[in-house]
């Protein structure tokens, strides 16, 4: 309890969660890699490297 408290990790990480985290790492990978580019390179490239992602997160 005292872990908990003081906001540590107490070890246990649920298999799901890491899944979910990681399903949206890669959205965001995308987006760092499109920034700085102009509105329609941003919209292209999410539309080719995001859009086939966003099924995964309904899984």
């Amino acid at each position: 309890m005292r872990k908990k408290r003081r906001g540590e990790r107490t070890g246990h990480i649920y298999p799901v969660a890491l899944e979910a985290v990681q399903k949206l790492d890669a959205l965001f990978d995308v987006e760092r890699g499109i920034n700085g580019k102009t509105r329609a390179e941003r919209l292209a490239a999410r539309k080719e490297l995001s859009t086939p992602l966003i099924p995964e997160l309904h899984d």
